[in-house]
Protein backbone atom coordinates (compact mmCIF):
# COMPACT_ATOMS: atom_id res chain seq x y z
CA UNK A 1 0.00 0.00 0.00
CA UNK A 2 2.86 2.40 0.81
CA UNK A 3 4.20 2.08 -2.72
CA UNK A 4 0.82 3.16 -4.14
CA UNK A 5 0.74 6.18 -1.84
CA UNK A 6 4.20 7.10 -3.13
CA UNK A 7 3.12 6.59 -6.74
CA UNK A 8 0.06 8.84 -6.57
CA UNK A 9 1.94 11.47 -4.46
CA UNK A 10 -0.57 11.69 -1.62
CA UNK A 11 1.79 14.08 0.19
CA UNK A 12 1.30 16.59 -2.63
CA UNK A 13 -2.47 16.62 -2.26
CA UNK A 14 -1.96 19.45 0.24
CA UNK A 15 -1.60 21.75 -2.77
CA UNK A 16 -5.27 21.22 -3.54
CA UNK A 17 -6.34 22.64 -0.18
CA UNK A 18 -6.26 25.92 -2.08
CA UNK A 19 -9.80 25.21 -3.31
CA UNK A 20 -11.03 25.98 0.23
CA UNK A 21 -9.64 29.54 0.26
CA UNK A 22 -12.71 31.12 -1.45
CA UNK A 23 -14.95 29.23 0.98
CA UNK A 24 -12.96 30.66 3.89
CA UNK A 25 -12.92 34.30 2.80
CA UNK A 26 -16.52 34.22 1.62
CA UNK A 27 -17.44 33.28 5.21
CA UNK A 28 -19.30 30.17 4.09
CA UNK A 29 -17.29 27.50 5.90
CA UNK A 30 -20.26 26.69 8.14
CA UNK A 31 -22.56 25.91 5.20
CA UNK A 32 -22.84 22.16 4.79
CA UNK A 33 -23.58 22.15 1.06
CA UNK A 34 -20.70 24.49 0.25
CA UNK A 35 -18.30 22.46 2.40
CA UNK A 36 -19.28 19.18 0.74
CA UNK A 37 -18.90 20.71 -2.72
CA UNK A 38 -15.39 21.92 -1.92
CA UNK A 39 -14.41 18.58 -0.38
CA UNK A 40 -15.55 16.84 -3.56
CA UNK A 41 -13.57 19.33 -5.65
CA UNK A 42 -10.49 18.75 -3.49
CA UNK A 43 -10.58 14.99 -4.10
CA UNK A 44 -11.25 15.41 -7.83
CA UNK A 45 -8.24 17.71 -8.20
CA UNK A 46 -6.17 15.26 -6.13
CA UNK A 47 -7.12 12.24 -8.24
CA UNK A 48 -6.66 14.19 -11.46
CA UNK A 49 -3.20 15.38 -10.46
CA UNK A 50 -2.26 11.87 -9.29
CA UNK A 51 -3.18 10.51 -12.71
CA UNK A 52 -0.89 13.10 -14.30
CA UNK A 53 1.95 12.25 -11.88
CA UNK A 54 1.72 8.57 -12.84
CA UNK A 55 1.80 9.34 -16.56
CA UNK A 56 4.87 11.53 -15.97
CA UNK A 57 6.61 8.71 -14.09
CA UNK A 58 5.87 6.29 -16.91
CA UNK A 59 7.25 8.76 -19.44
CA UNK A 60 10.41 9.43 -17.37
CA UNK A 61 11.02 5.84 -16.32
CA UNK A 62 14.42 5.44 -18.02
CA UNK A 63 15.62 8.88 -16.94
CA UNK A 64 14.59 8.21 -13.33
CA UNK A 65 16.67 5.01 -13.28
CA UNK A 66 19.78 7.20 -13.54
CA UNK A 67 18.67 9.72 -10.92
CA UNK A 68 20.15 9.31 -7.40
CA UNK A 69 16.79 9.83 -5.67
CA UNK A 70 14.08 9.28 -8.27
CA UNK A 71 15.35 5.74 -8.78
CA UNK A 72 13.64 4.96 -5.45
CA UNK A 73 10.20 5.58 -6.94
CA UNK A 74 7.86 2.56 -7.08
CA UNK A 75 7.91 2.19 -10.86
CA UNK A 76 11.71 2.27 -11.02
CA UNK A 77 12.04 -0.20 -8.14
CA UNK A 78 9.53 -2.52 -9.76
CA UNK A 79 7.13 -2.38 -6.81
CA UNK A 80 4.33 -1.56 -9.25
CA UNK A 81 4.19 -2.70 -12.83
CA UNK A 82 3.89 -0.13 -15.66
CA UNK A 83 0.64 -1.76 -16.78
CA UNK A 84 -0.94 -1.44 -13.35
CA UNK A 85 0.26 2.15 -13.03
CA UNK A 86 -1.13 3.09 -16.46
CA UNK A 87 -4.47 1.52 -15.58
CA UNK A 88 -4.61 3.48 -12.33
CA UNK A 89 -3.72 6.74 -14.11
CA UNK A 90 -6.48 6.43 -16.68
CA UNK A 91 -8.98 5.35 -14.02
CA UNK A 92 -8.20 8.41 -11.87
CA UNK A 93 -8.52 10.78 -14.82
CA UNK A 94 -11.69 9.25 -16.25
CA UNK A 95 -13.30 8.86 -12.83
CA UNK A 96 -12.54 12.49 -11.92
CA UNK A 97 -13.95 13.78 -15.19
CA UNK A 98 -17.07 11.61 -14.90
CA UNK A 99 -17.86 12.71 -11.34
CA UNK A 100 -17.21 16.35 -12.23
CA UNK A 101 -19.59 16.23 -15.20
CA UNK A 102 -22.25 14.59 -13.05
CA UNK A 103 -22.07 16.72 -9.91
CA UNK A 104 -20.29 20.02 -10.47
CA UNK A 105 -21.29 23.29 -12.20
CA UNK A 106 -20.31 23.78 -15.87
CA UNK A 107 -17.80 26.48 -14.94
CA UNK A 108 -15.97 24.12 -12.61
CA UNK A 109 -15.88 21.43 -15.30
CA UNK A 110 -14.26 23.90 -17.70
CA UNK A 111 -11.63 24.81 -15.10
CA UNK A 112 -10.87 21.15 -14.34
CA UNK A 113 -10.48 20.45 -18.06
CA UNK A 114 -8.25 23.52 -18.38
CA UNK A 115 -6.12 22.23 -15.50
CA UNK A 116 -5.71 18.86 -17.19
CA UNK A 117 -4.78 20.51 -20.50
CA UNK A 118 -2.31 22.78 -18.70
CA UNK A 119 -0.60 19.76 -17.15
CA UNK A 120 -0.26 18.13 -20.55
CA UNK A 121 1.22 21.32 -22.03
CA UNK A 122 3.56 21.65 -19.06
CA UNK A 123 5.03 18.22 -19.61
CA UNK A 124 5.19 18.48 -23.40
CA UNK A 125 6.43 22.05 -23.80
CA UNK A 126 7.34 23.91 -20.63
CA UNK A 127 8.83 21.57 -18.05
CA UNK A 128 12.41 22.11 -19.17
CA UNK A 129 12.13 25.82 -20.03
CA UNK A 130 13.46 27.97 -17.21
CA UNK A 131 10.94 30.60 -16.21
CA UNK A 132 8.09 29.28 -18.30
CA UNK A 133 7.79 26.21 -16.06
CA UNK A 134 7.18 28.20 -12.87
CA UNK A 135 4.64 30.44 -14.63
CA UNK A 136 2.66 27.41 -15.77
CA UNK A 137 2.82 26.00 -12.23
CA UNK A 138 1.43 29.32 -10.96
CA UNK A 139 -1.43 29.15 -13.46
CA UNK A 140 -2.26 25.66 -12.20
CA UNK A 141 -2.74 27.06 -8.70
CA UNK A 142 -4.87 29.89 -10.07
CA UNK A 143 -7.17 27.32 -11.69
CA UNK A 144 -7.52 25.56 -8.33
CA UNK A 145 -8.50 28.77 -6.55
CA UNK A 146 -10.86 29.85 -9.33
CA UNK A 147 -12.52 26.43 -9.34
CA UNK A 148 -13.07 26.71 -5.59
CA UNK A 149 -14.85 30.03 -6.10
CA UNK A 150 -16.95 28.92 -9.07
CA UNK A 151 -18.05 25.72 -7.32
CA UNK A 152 -19.74 27.60 -4.47
CA UNK A 153 -20.91 30.48 -6.65
CA UNK A 154 -18.77 33.32 -5.31
CA UNK A 155 -16.73 35.76 -7.41
CA UNK A 156 -12.97 35.21 -7.49
CA UNK A 157 -11.27 38.42 -6.42
CA UNK A 158 -8.67 39.67 -8.87
CA UNK A 159 -6.36 40.46 -5.94
CA UNK A 160 -6.77 36.96 -4.53
CA UNK A 161 -5.98 35.49 -7.94
CA UNK A 162 -2.81 37.59 -8.08
CA UNK A 163 -1.86 36.44 -4.56
CA UNK A 164 -2.37 32.84 -5.62
CA UNK A 165 -0.32 33.20 -8.79
CA UNK A 166 2.69 34.98 -7.30
CA UNK A 167 2.58 32.84 -4.17
CA UNK A 168 2.71 29.68 -6.27
CA UNK A 169 5.47 31.10 -8.46
CA UNK A 170 7.49 31.90 -5.34
CA UNK A 171 7.07 28.35 -4.04
CA UNK A 172 8.17 26.94 -7.39
CA UNK A 173 11.21 29.22 -7.46
CA UNK A 174 12.05 28.10 -3.93
CA UNK A 175 12.08 24.53 -5.15
CA UNK A 176 14.36 25.51 -8.04
CA UNK A 177 16.66 27.22 -5.53
CA UNK A 178 16.92 23.99 -3.56
CA UNK A 179 17.71 22.11 -6.76
CA UNK A 180 20.38 24.58 -7.87
CA UNK A 181 21.88 24.63 -4.39
CA UNK A 182 22.34 20.87 -4.53
CA UNK A 183 19.03 20.05 -2.87
CA UNK A 184 17.26 16.74 -2.80
CA UNK A 185 16.23 16.47 -6.42
CA UNK A 186 19.37 17.62 -8.22
CA UNK A 187 19.51 20.00 -11.16
CA UNK A 188 16.32 20.68 -13.11
CA UNK A 189 16.88 20.57 -16.91
CA UNK A 190 16.82 24.10 -18.25
CA UNK A 191 17.95 25.72 -14.99
CA UNK A 192 21.59 24.62 -14.89
CA UNK A 193 22.88 27.91 -16.31
CA UNK A 194 20.84 30.13 -13.97
CA UNK A 195 22.94 31.62 -11.18
CA UNK A 196 21.79 31.43 -7.54
CA UNK A 197 21.84 35.24 -7.42
CA UNK A 198 19.46 35.57 -10.36
CA UNK A 199 17.14 32.97 -8.90
CA UNK A 200 17.20 34.67 -5.50
CA UNK A 201 16.32 38.05 -7.04
CA UNK A 202 13.49 36.45 -9.02
CA UNK A 203 12.11 34.91 -5.84
CA UNK A 204 12.39 38.18 -3.91
CA UNK A 205 10.57 40.03 -6.68
CA UNK A 206 7.77 37.45 -6.64
CA UNK A 207 7.48 37.82 -2.86
CA UNK A 208 7.30 41.61 -3.18
CA UNK A 209 4.48 41.43 -5.72
CA UNK A 210 2.75 38.80 -3.56
CA UNK A 211 2.79 41.10 -0.54
CA UNK A 212 1.57 44.07 -2.58
CA UNK A 213 -1.30 41.98 -3.96
CA UNK A 214 -2.19 40.74 -0.48
CA UNK A 215 -2.22 44.25 0.97
CA UNK A 216 -4.43 45.37 -1.92
CA UNK A 217 -6.80 42.47 -1.22
CA UNK A 218 -7.01 43.45 2.46
CA UNK A 219 -8.01 47.02 1.55
CA UNK A 220 -9.71 47.04 -1.85
CA UNK A 221 -11.32 43.63 -2.38
CA UNK A 222 -15.09 43.16 -2.39
CA UNK A 223 -14.78 41.02 0.74
CA UNK A 224 -12.85 43.77 2.55
CA UNK A 225 -15.46 46.35 1.54
CA UNK A 226 -18.28 44.08 2.69
CA UNK A 227 -16.66 43.59 6.09
CA UNK A 228 -16.33 47.33 6.51
CA UNK A 229 -13.88 49.15 8.74
CA UNK A 230 -12.75 49.05 12.33
CA UNK A 231 -12.89 52.32 14.25
CA UNK A 232 -10.48 52.33 17.19
CA UNK A 233 -11.14 55.92 18.12
CA UNK A 234 -8.04 57.99 18.72
CA UNK A 235 -5.74 55.06 18.03
CA UNK A 236 -6.93 54.23 14.51
CA UNK A 237 -9.92 55.16 12.41
CA UNK A 238 -11.20 53.72 9.15
CA UNK A 239 -8.95 50.69 9.61
CA UNK A 240 -9.59 47.65 7.31
CA UNK A 241 -9.73 44.66 9.72
CA UNK A 242 -7.96 42.28 7.32
CA UNK A 243 -4.80 44.35 7.84
CA UNK A 244 -4.57 42.87 11.35
CA UNK A 245 -3.29 39.67 9.71
CA UNK A 246 -0.53 41.41 7.75
CA UNK A 247 2.26 40.98 10.39
CA UNK A 248 2.10 37.14 10.47
CA UNK A 249 1.74 37.08 6.67
CA UNK A 250 4.81 39.28 6.29
CA UNK A 251 6.76 37.18 8.79
CA UNK A 252 5.79 34.01 6.91
CA UNK A 253 7.07 35.44 3.63
CA UNK A 254 10.33 36.56 5.27
CA UNK A 255 10.77 33.16 6.89
CA UNK A 256 10.25 31.45 3.55
CA UNK A 257 12.83 33.75 1.94
CA UNK A 258 15.34 32.74 4.60
CA UNK A 259 14.66 29.04 4.05
CA UNK A 260 14.76 29.37 0.25
CA UNK A 261 18.02 31.34 0.33
CA UNK A 262 19.68 28.45 2.17
CA UNK A 263 18.27 25.82 -0.21
CA UNK A 264 15.80 24.39 2.32
CA UNK A 265 12.58 24.96 0.34
CA UNK A 266 12.84 21.90 -1.89
CA UNK A 267 9.54 20.37 -0.74
CA UNK A 268 7.09 23.27 -0.34
CA UNK A 269 4.13 20.96 0.22
CA UNK A 270 5.84 19.58 3.36
CA UNK A 271 7.86 22.62 4.46
CA UNK A 272 4.94 24.31 6.19
CA UNK A 273 4.58 21.33 8.53
CA UNK A 274 8.30 20.87 9.14
CA UNK A 275 9.27 24.43 9.99
CA UNK A 276 7.74 25.52 13.30
CA UNK A 277 8.09 29.24 12.61
CA UNK A 278 6.43 29.00 9.21
CA UNK A 279 3.64 26.85 10.62
CA UNK A 280 3.17 29.26 13.51
CA UNK A 281 2.86 32.22 11.14
CA UNK A 282 0.23 30.39 9.12
CA UNK A 283 -1.70 29.39 12.24
CA UNK A 284 -1.77 32.95 13.61
CA UNK A 285 -2.74 34.33 10.18
CA UNK A 286 -5.69 31.92 9.95
CA UNK A 287 -6.73 32.64 13.53
CA UNK A 288 -6.77 36.41 13.04
CA UNK A 289 -8.82 36.13 9.86
CA UNK A 290 -11.26 33.79 11.59
CA UNK A 291 -11.73 36.32 14.38
CA UNK A 292 -12.29 39.13 11.86
CA UNK A 293 -14.90 37.11 9.98
CA UNK A 294 -16.60 36.01 13.23
CA UNK A 295 -16.82 39.61 14.46
CA UNK A 296 -18.28 40.59 11.11
CA UNK A 297 -21.07 38.02 11.47
CA UNK A 298 -21.78 39.14 15.03
CA UNK A 299 -21.91 42.80 14.05
CA UNK A 300 -18.78 43.76 15.94
CA UNK A 301 -17.09 45.13 12.83
CA UNK A 302 -18.36 47.17 9.97
CA UNK A 303 -19.89 50.55 9.49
Amino acid sequence: MRCWFDLIRVRQWTKNLLVFVPLFFAGRFLEKEAILSEILLFFLFSLLSSGVYIINDLHDLERDRRHPLKRRRPLVRGSISPAAAAGAAFFFILFSCGIAISLLPPGTIVLLASYLLLQVLYNLLFRERAGADVIVIGLGFVLRAAAGAVTIGVPASAWLILCTFFGAVRLALGKRQAELFGGKTGFRPGWESVSPQTLHLSGALSSAVLLFSYLSYCIFSATARRIGILDLGRLLSDFPPFLLAVPPAFFGVLRYEILAASGRAGEPEALIFRDAELFGALFVWILINLVVLALTWSGGIGR
